[in-house]
């Protein structure tokens, strides 16, 4: 009996190992390691690796096609490896076709580096094109504060611009210890900087509460470009993802904000104004309608900012919602502004258009239009531009004089050749022009520059504002001594005194004292005396502290003048110290046979 049992037994254990094999083989299927192991190579699956609990090399490993298992299998093979085990396996990546494996698997070698060491792992960084940088370097501080946190931030602060940023930020998100963090930052002098980090971070955790996000950082300084940008997004990701639902808690909110800004903070009602214009965007008559129950202050400061965003949208439609606007002088400045703006972006809608626009406005309108065509189009259209205008008998004289200015800044030979060849019938107009632009052309070249103002002499409006003073000026900023003495020497006489008294002051305004009182040496003898008494005035207004200093280097024949004239400058202004009052009264009362010694 106990023999047929044991046969039974045996029978059905057999059947029943051979059943749950064909089950087996059913489900998970015939497995048979792959032997094409090619860089592309997409045959090994995710029950590949449930079965055979087996280890990959690095070939067979890049080649599963599940990024997870892929990513778990990599760093499983890293285990215990050098970094230049993963450095040459960083080198082979090269061959890869699929950016997305590429990327996958670059980047935990690079994190197995810099657990091991971040100091080669940041080297390696470099190395990737740039915009992968920010990626990298985070995935690198990340490793390396989570082994010496100060070394991180030592290094980072080595870093510039945005991936200095993106440093420190991977730092911040791995050290927890905020009080920790800000005594390291201390001791290297980036406290501030960290504080707008962790201020920021916070913020950017709050984003389902945005007021509450704006009302942290509002809370720091706005003079920080970074956190300007981080509340313009943080306003944006509001109203966007809200709705114009929050359009009364963001103007109640942007209110009180105005309210306790001080007068003299400029930059922050400009950061107001643009958030007032940005979110406008979304519904700018509603925003509106909101805005005009509000006091005549918040009217005044936010109107345009309004009226902007709307005028993009419907410019006919903001015209006539101005003319209802009650208050003339603000309509008025509003209606400018939307002019400007819409020149600005399409000059040439607006100058054959330029009709519409009230008469009052129209020269800066044209000049703000020319110019952007200018810009936009090139120097031909701008100057066919004026021509039209002109034709039409629009005023064009300041439009022409801004656009003169920016083209000489690229080309001042193209432009001054331009200006003699078409405003010859008008010669106050070509003096004016040619004042404003010679300069440009006289820091490239001199010599041409003062040969145009000595042709163009009779056009000189008088002998104090003549073409020649104006290029000498630039000379005395733009190039050395010899240059400037040269130049002078070739002045007409009769324009002597105003032409000294002038370079004197350039060279006084850009603290060239030596030079200016060297310049008082070689000029003719008759006129040395007031050349440097008007010098003298000249340098109490400029900078007086460094008069006595400089004159005690300097020739006692003329230091003498000088003293002279501010000591008697001095008793009605009282800049100079006791000290420095008692070496310029040594300096006149010392005598002639000292001065000759």
């Amino acid at each position: 009996m106990k023999i047929k049992y044991f046969s039974l037994a045996c029978g059905i254990g057999i059947v029943g190992g051979l059943l749950t094999s064909l089950i087996i083989a059913l489900v998970v299927g015939p497995y048979s390691p792959t032997q094409n192991t090619h860089l592309r190579g997409d045959q090994i699956t995710s029950n590949s690796i449930v079965q055979t609990g087996r280890k990959y090399g690095f070939r067979e490993i890049i080649a599963i096609e599940s990024p997870l298992l892929r990513s778990i299998e990599l760093r499983n093979h890293l285990v215990d490896k050098s970094v230049q085990y993963s450095w040459d396996l960083l080198n082979e990546t090269n061959e890869l076709e699929h950016f997305s494996t590429v990327v996958d698997i670059q980047e935990s070698l690079i994190e197995h580096i810099a657990h091991i060491d971040p100091k080669k792992a940041l080297q390696s960084v470099w190395k990737f094109k740039s915009n992968r940088w920010s990626r990298l370097l985070t995935i690198v501080f990340s490793e390396w504060t989570s082994m010496n946190t100060f070394q991180a931030l030592e290094k980072a602060t080595t870093l510039f611009g945005s991936f200095r940023k993106c440093a420190l930020e991977a730092i911040l998100e791995v050290h927890s210890d905020s009080s920790e963090l800000l005594e390291f930052a201390n001791s290297i002098g980036i406290t501030h900087e960290i504080e707008l980090l962790l201020g920021e971070l916070e913020a950017k955790k709050l984003l389902s509460e945005p007021s509450g996000a704006l009302d942290l950082v509002f809370s720091d300084a706005l003079d920080d470009k970074e956190q300007e940008e981080l509340i313009i997004s943080i306003t944006d990701y509001w109203i966007a993802t809200e709705g114009t639902e929050v359009f009364p808690d963001f103007l109640r909110m942007i209110k009180e904000r105005f309210e306790a800004t001080p007068d003299w903070n400029f930059e922050s009602k400009k950061l107001l104004n643009l958030l007032v214009e940005r979110v406008s965007a979304y519904d700018p008559r509603y925003m509106w309608e909101l805005l005009i129950l509000e006091s005549d202050a918040i009217q005044l400061q936010f109107a345009s900012a309004v009226l902007q965003s709307w005028g993009k949208q419907d410019r006919q439609g903001t015209f006539k919602t101005l003319e209802e606007f009650r208050d003339d002088e603000l309509q008025d400045r509003i209606r400018r502004s939307l002019v400007v703006n819409w020149a600005s972006t399409e000059p040439k809608q607006v100058l054959n258009e330029i009709h519409i626009v009230k008469p009052e406005h129209r020269a800066n309108t044209i000049t703000v239009a020319v110019r952007a065509v200018f810009r936009q189009h090139g120097i031909e259209e701008a100057l066919t531009s004026l021509s039209t205008l002109e034709d039409q008998g629009e005023n064009v004289s300041q439009a022409t004089m801004a656009l003169s200015k920016d083209w000489a800044q690229l080309d001042p030979f193209a432009t001054i050749d331009w200006i003699l060849n078409t405003k010859k019938e008008d010669e106050i107009e070509r003096f004016h022009l040619l004042r404003e632009n010679l300069p440009t052309l006289t820091a490239i070249n001199p010599e041409r520059a003062f040969a145009i103002a000595i042709e163009q002499s009779r056009i000189n409006v008088s002998e104090t504002f003549s073409l020649e003073i104006e290029v000498l000026e630039s000379i005395a900023e733009h190039h050395d001594f010899e240059t400037l003495t040269d130049f002078t020497a070739k002045v007409i006489e009769s324009a002597h005194p105003y032409t000294y008294a002038v370079i004197g002051n350039q060279l006084i305004s850009h603290h060239s004292f030596d030079e200016a009182l060297r310049f008082g040496t070689v000029i003719p003898e008759d006129f040395q005396f007031n050349y440097f008494r008007d010098l003298t005035f000249a340098w109490f207004i400029e900078k007086p502290e460094s008069l006595v200093a400089h004159l005690l280097d300097f020739s006692t024949k003329h230091a003498k003048i000088v003293a002279q004239r501010a000591l008697e400058i001095n008793t009605r202004r009282q800049y100079l110290s006791a000290e420095d009052v008692l070496q310029l009264e040594s300096l006149v009362n010392t005598n002639h046979s000292e001065d000759e010694s």
